[in-house]
């Protein structure tokens, strides 16, 4: 029949993930309804900072997202350039994890940092 409709992602490209609202029809999955982690980029500051595809959201920034309606929170949070603050959800476990946006210039270091290293 009809397959629910889902949102669009949100996405932080300065963090290297994307989030999406699940809905109640996804409980039959084990799901709860909430804002989940659905992609985390490999070399991005998310994966860094131990992110995880499927992490369940609760609090970006010190705000809650308990509904489909907080999406506003987590576009504002996507954009910024301050570091992100996350309290997420996993195997029963909360785990606070703070991601570094990344940023052309702290690339240039580091990878000028990579290059002197590999010199010696």
């Amino acid at each position: 029949d009809c397959a629910p409709l889902l949102s669009e992602p949100v996405r932080f490209p300065l963090f290297g993930l994307a989030a999406r609202w699940i809905d109640q029809s996804d409980r039959d999955r084990g799901w709860r309804e909430g804002w989940y982690v659905v992609a985390v980029a490999p070399d991005g500051t998310a994966a860094a900072a131990g992110v995880q595809e499927f992490d369940y959201i609760r609090f970006v920034d010190g705000q809650g997202v308990e509904s489909e309606d907080d999406r506003s929170i987590l576009e504002a949070a996507g954009t910024s350039e301050q570091a992100l603050v996350l309290s997420l959800l996993r195997d029963g476990r909360v785990k606070l994890i703070a991601v570094p946006p990344v940023a052309d210039d702290v690339l240039a270091v580091v990878l000028a940092a990579g290059e002197i290293e590999s010199k010696r």
